[in-house]
């Protein structure tokens, strides 16, 4: 059998496709043809949850699947793979959004979800700002600053509460019908805002004495919610390196920068010393919030850095 469907998880080395139209063998467990293994893509596997590949399979046979080719992404969310190299670690594709779930565990750091901002920007995903445990008292400071920082950037900010139901509503209807990878650091309740949601029973475990988490997804998974509606439940994660943006083309993952851009003095402008700079003038002002720009000259050192000696911007 040859046919066209979509990875909903891997684990180890095996994809579990789901054939479209759906077959009675539900998944089919399929491994990536040789061939493909050896290609060079700039990522550190081919395949990722929410790829849509051909594969063949002959259930008579009682052997793996055979996927023979990826599908080209409408969209993708990847991270920076671990150590120093460029490869992208692909996180997850063809998403329709991202949300990026906040908790204060123990604090919630404006860095993180500009380092999500970005890298959904780039890979072509919408983005909603979800502050879960809001029934804790410490987390009204944190939404506050939430909705300080990325309200102005009509970046979609929720508070929720996954144990008591507050906010749960609002983000039902703006799942709806869509396809949405949740991520953020483990313990802040993605898994238990899934299960609130949907009445799924995905295991989850309490934070630690200090509110910071414990890993219990393990992989990423799509669930099938509803109609059309899918999320994607991904492992707590505890950086999330940049990959495959320019530094000089950053600031264009920046909305916030966008007004003043070409007010600098030079048209190449970095943002960082130069003379005349507008962005930076806006910061000053006020009009750019500091942690944003702090973000950006850490993402811009970070990006320049793992660039050959002889691109980086100097």
């Amino acid at each position: 059998m040859r046919g066209r469907g979509q990875i909903r998880r891997i684990l180890g080395n095996i994809n579990y496709v789901m054939p479209d139209p759906a077959i009675p063998y539900r998944e089919v467990p399929c491994r990536v043809r040789g061939r493909l293994r050896i290609q060079e893509t700039g990522e550190t596997t081919l395949t990722c949850v929410g790829d849509w590949v051909e594969f063949r399979y002959d259930p008579g046979k009682g052997e793996l699947g055979l996927i023979e080719r990826v599908l080209p992404r409408q969209s993708v969310l990847v991270r920076r793979s671990a150590g120093e190299s460029i490869k992208a670690d692909p996180i997850v594709a063809n998403a329709d959004q991202l949300a990026i779930v906040v908790a204060p565990a123990p604090d919630i750091r404006p860095g993180i979800v500009d380092r999500y901002l970005v890298g959904a920007y780039a890979g072509g995903l919408e983005v909603i700002v979800v502050v879960n445990k809001i029934d804790l008292p410490q987390t009204k400071k944190g939404l506050d600053l939430v909705q300080s920082i990325y309200g102005p950037l009509g970046t979609r900010v929720i508070a929720t509460s996954a144990l008591y139901g507050d906010g749960c509503m609002e983000l039902f209807r703006l799942l709806s019908g869509r396809t949405t990878v949740l991520s953020g650091h483990s313990g802040v309740g993605k898994s238990t805002l899934i299960n609130t949601l949907y009445g799924l029973r995905i295991r989850t475990r309490e934070v630690r004495e200090d509110m910071r988490g414990r890993h219990t997804t393990t992989h990423t998974e799509m669930h099938k919610v509803g109609n059309g509606t899918w999320v994607i439940d991904t492992p707590g994660i505890r950086s999330f390196g940049l990959v495959g943006v320019h530094p000089t083309e950053l600031d264009d993952y920046f909305p916030d920068f966008g007004p003043y851009r070409g007010e600098c003095r030079f048209s190449d402008c970095t943002h960082r010393e130069e003379p005349g700079c507008a962005v930076r003038e806006a910061v000053e002002a006020g009009a750019i919030a500091p942690s944003r720009y702090e973000s950006y000259l850490e993402f811009f050192n970070e990006l320049n850095e793992v660039l050959p000696e002889w691109e980086r911007v100097r």
